[in-house]
């Protein structure tokens, strides 16, 4: 039967119809892909900005506008992870949270050393000793030079009790004990004495002859890297241990003789000959330390950091009020002071180095600080315990103070600031 022309008419109007419609499906898909593109991008410079400028809590939702756009950016995940890190809620979800996003930044970009190190950080935080262990030996795995890892691994092997032992030409024998692991941070910090004083103690630990704690000793202080005489001290105190004063006055003075640049062994002459009854001695190297301290931030640090941990609060408030100036030239150090004021509940210590945090990080949003609310303290308190101000100089600054929650109950714990 032939189609007529009326019939040709509607097929052909029909045709274009769908066409039309299908054109315009098309395009509107196109158009809100475009969009949705175009939004996602603006999203994540926006996200990024906002991220910068330690505004981590705004930021999360434009982050994660861009990641549920691209799931294959492993810096975008990274970031999304670390602000998430960041922005503290009650239970520990948000450490849980962002585990995970690092886990899968790391699944696309597996050997990034700076996504490691970060979820070793946040692992040691939700105590997960398992996966930390697994994440630090991948770490080692690609840069065995990194100090991170293996100082958490010092801590785990010692925690574990696994010290370790030594066949008979002084070699560590077991691989995974606190004495491996300490010769590996003496390798990469070759003129640290207190990394070495460590390791002496652990040999002490397992009952090591105090000759051949002796002999170890010697063998630094032959070392021809050093500039000053802190291998003497160290050997001094090993003499003084093993009842030999008179060695030990002797090496004690030829290493002060020599100089004493690293503020550690400055404080640890001034011990030793505490120990060997030197009140002279004692006395002209505390004048010394103190004048030192009024110039140099890092022994003025160590005086206070050794009186905190002597458990002295009048000498550690006198050395604030001394030393005060020369910490607060930098807000790393103003942090430092702060934490002091907060685990000792000073609040003229708070009071006066809070306006000079807040001004020093004026680049960041703590427009809610109320620096006349003393009582301020307990909700920084949380903020200021995620930095680390010792070590390693991983040292951040979380200033989303609106997020953080009291936890005054935890300021009884004296080893919070360390």
């Amino acid at each position: 039967m032939a189609i007529t022309q009326r019939a040709q008419r509607r097929l052909i109007l029909l045709v274009l119809v769908f066409s039309f419609l299908a054109a315009f499906v098309l395009l509107a898909s196109t158009a809100r892909n475009f969009i949705r593109a175009r939004n996602a991008s603006d999203a994540r410079v926006e996200g990024m900005a906002l991220f910068e400028q330690g505004k981590y809590k705004e930021s999360l939702p434009k982050l994660s506008m861009a990641v549920a756009s691209d799931k294959k950016d492993a810096e975008l995940v990274a970031t999304l992870a670390e602000a998430r890190s960041k922005v503290v809620s009650p239970g520990g979800k948000y450490l849980t949270t962002a585990i995970d996003m690092f886990l899968v930044a790391l699944s696309l970009d597996p050997q990034n050393e700076t996504y490691l190190e970060k979820l070793l950080e946040l692992q040691v935080r939700a105590s997960r000793l398992a996966q930390i262990i697994d994440t630090a030996n991948k770490l080692l795995e690609i840069n065995p030079a990194n100090p991170m890892p293996v100082k958490i691994l010092l801590e785990i092997s010692e925690f574990r009790g696994r010290i370790g032992s030594l066949d008979e030409d002084g070699n560590t024998v077991e691989e995974d004990s606190a004495l491996f692991w300490q010769e590996k941070l003496i390798g990469l910090y070759p003129l640290d004495i207190w990394h070495r004083l460590s390791y002496l103690a652990l040999l002490n630990q397992i009952g090591t002859p105090k000759s051949i704690i002796l002999d170890v000793a010697n063998s630094w202080e032959t070392r021809t890297d050093s500039t000053d005489g802190r291998f003497k001290i160290i050997l001094a105190q090993v003499q003084a241990s093993a009842d030999m004063p008179d060695e030990a006055i002797r090496l004690a003075r030829l290493g002060v003789s020599e100089g004493l640049d690293d503020p550690k062994t400055l404080l640890l002459a001034i011990e030793i000959m505490g120990q060997l009854n030197l009140q002279d001695d004692v006395a002209e190297l505390k004048n010394i330390a103190k004048e030192r301290a009024l110039q140099e931030p890092d022994l003025a640090r160590a005086i206070i950091v050794q009186a905190w941990r002597n458990g002295v609060t009048s000498s550690v408030l006198k050395y604030i009020n001394d030393y005060g100036e020369v910490l607060s030239q930098n807000i790393d150090d103003t942090i430092f002071l702060l934490k002091l004021g907060f685990g000792l509940g000073n609040t003229d210590v708070i009071e006066k180095y809070l306006p000079v945090f807040a001004e020093q990080n004026s680049a960041k949003d703590i427009s809610v600080i109320d620096q006349t609310n003393i009582d301020l303290w307990n909700q920084f308190f949380t903020a200021l315990q995620t930095i680390d101000i010792v070590d390693s100089g991983q040292k951040e600054i979380l200033s989303t103070i609106e997020q953080i929650k009291p936890v005054s109950e935890q300021l009884s714990d004296r080893e919070f600031i360390w």
